[in-house]
């Protein structure tokens, strides 16, 4: 359960490098900084001592040396109540949110999303949580046959790739600066068609709109006072109104946090995914694997923190063009009240 009428704040500043912003196979690095808020309220809902109601809401701003900004903005209300017959609580929830990255198409989106999850104290050390959710996602950017990545190109204002509205940047004289909204289109690219194993590049035309099902199974345990970890395995379900982006996504995770002085914190963690896709616009069977590594160390004195963080991703498809590797390095200092 929350803290009945609780005001809390975090605030952080943080500095890094991205050898990868853009997701691509051959992007450049760049440093970055980033500041972000998170707030939350909570309330006893009248009449009922076991419930709580939270109000939340976040804001964050990235900012890369000579490229384009992201920045997040949302907020959330839930619904918590002790269960009195088991030991644990339900939460329902509901979450609005922006995201606004210009680098990267697939992270460009306003999104809304309805779930509930269940905490079920099933040991003094071990708790377990069951969690389902449904998200709408509405993409600022269209998906047009042949166009590099976005942000390869740029338009003559500036702006990368192209936009909600069909305008787009420089093409090459092989692909289609008018595709009609919501039909398949493909391109030959001549100078690597006679290679073996290259096949026409074919993507889904017109505006993006997807529908993810969620649902999470995670376990919380608490090895000794200084030691705690976890695990979870998760399925996504992805509808879209582009056929080349329906999914399901089969995922599992892993993390351990360390406490070796009262103020000090160690923690990692690791995860992996399979993405299946129902149609592939290489005329192959599409699959995905992505990986993911972090690690922290973190020093706390009152209401502020310093934390070190490093974290990886790598994404192995077996279309060539869309393999990545991503490095992140980052120094934070956080105020929460």
């Amino acid at each position: 359960m929350p803290n009945v009428q609780a005001f809390e704040l975090e605030a952080g500043a943080t500095v890094g490098y991205d050898d990868n912003p853009r997701l691509e196979n051959d992007s450049a690095g760049a440093l970055f900084s980033q500041f972000d808020i998170n707030l939350w309220q909570t309330w006893p809902l009248a009449g009922l001592t076991s419930t709580a109601i939270t109000l939340s809401g976040f804001a964050n701003c990235r900012q890369y040396d000579r490229l384009n900004d992201n920045r997040q903005l949302g907020g959330g209300l839930e619904s918590t109540t002790r269960l009195l017959r088991l030991p644990g609580s339900l939460t329902f929830f509901s979450v609005v949110s922006s995201h606004h990255n210009p680098l990267i198409d697939d992270d460009d989106f306003d999104s809304l999303e309805l779930g509930s999850r269940l905490v079920w104290l099933a040991r003094s050390r071990l708790s377990l949580e069951f969690a389902v959710g449904i998200s709408w996602l509405d993409y600022r950017q269209s998906i047009i046959s042949g166009n590099k990545k976005n942000g390869d190109e740029k338009n003559g204002d500036g702006q990368i790739g192209n936009n909600k509205n069909g305008e787009t940047g420089q093409f090459d004289e092989n692909s289609c600066s008018n595709p009609q909204p919501g039909i398949k289109l493909c391109r030959h690219d001549d100078s690597t068609a006679a290679a073996p194993g290259n096949q026409s590049r074919c993507h889904d035309s017109g505006e993006r709109d997807d529908r993810l099902l969620t649902t999470a199974v995670k376990l919380f345990y608490d090895f000794s006072p200084y030691l705690d970890g976890g695990s979870e395995i998760y399925w996504h379900l992805r509808d879209s109104t582009l056929a080349s982006e329906k999914c399901l996504v089969y995922g599992l995770g892993a993390d351990l946090n360390w406490h070796p002085l009262i103020n000090l914190e160690f923690s990692g963690r690791l995860g992996a995914e399979r993405i299946p896709y129902r149609d592939d616009y290489q005329q192959q069977k599409r699959i995905e694997k992505i990986y993911l590594a972090e690690t922290a160390l973190t020093w706390r004195s009152g209401n502020w923190s310093i934390s070190g963080i490093w974290s990886w991703n790598r994404r192995d498809s077996r279309i060539d063009e869309d393999d990545y590797q991503r490095n992140q390095w980052q120094s934070r200092v956080t105020y929460s009240y």
